[in-house]
């Protein structure tokens, strides 16, 4: 039986966009585009930001000194954050679920982007758990952060659901026993999959 349902943030509870931000930061600094998301995506500096193992004020400062803008961390973090937009499908879905069961979010996240999203979405209110990648100092898919995962929510892998967009997370998970949602931009699809677990939606 069903007790726990757990969700990825982006481009699940809601969507991003890397590239309209980062446009708004090329004005600002004297990198390329190109150079701009590679190191707010893929560079050393992001992963350790991820991992909680650089803080806000640290990331920011790698920010100044590799791509060379001129700004405070508080107009940084405001462009920083703008990649984010509502999933209102998803954010209905949630709605319905909650008096239903305990419903978690796990996701590949850092302090900044959390931060924004607990004061910018109502949705993020709705969730019981927490499992964020900068805090638990490891991220998806490593089966640590899994594992920790299940502890936190004292639960059973075969009593969760795990929902996220990325194919290799949903495979870590499944490895450990917990039942995956691999979601799509469809969220009627998302519906039907969850009913197949014997989720009562509405």
């Amino acid at each position: 039986m069903i007790k726990v349902i757990i969700f990825d943030l982006g481009q699940v509870v809601v969507r991003f966009d890397y590239e309209r931000a980062f446009k708004k930061i090329v004005p600002c600094c004297k990198a390329s585009l190109e150079k701009i998301m590679t190191f707010f995506t893929r560079s050393e500096a992001d992963r350790l930001f991820i991992e909680g193992k650089i803080n806000s004020a640290m990331f920011f400062q790698a920010a100044k000194s590799e791509l060379k803008f001129d700004m405070d961390i508080a107009q940084f973090s405001s462009l920083y954050n703008s990649i984010f937009e509502p999933n209102k499908n998803v954010e209905d879905i949630i709605v319905r679920l909650k008096d239903r069961y305990t419903l978690a979010a796990l996701s590949n996240t850092n302090e900044l982007h959390f931060n924004y999203l607990m004061e910018t979405f109502p949705v993020m209110k709705l969730f019981d758990t927490y499992i964020l990648s900068y805090k638990e100092k490891c991220q998806k898919p490593d089966p640590v952060i899994f594992q920790q995962t299940l502890s936190r929510l004292h639960s059973r892998a075969e009593e969760i659901i795990f929902i996220d967009d990325t194919k290799e997370n949903v495979v870590a998970a499944k490895k450990l026993g917990i039942n995956t949602i691999h979601y799509g931009l469809t969220t009627s699809r998302l519906v039907e999959e969850l009913e197949m677990y014997g989720v009562k939606i509405s």
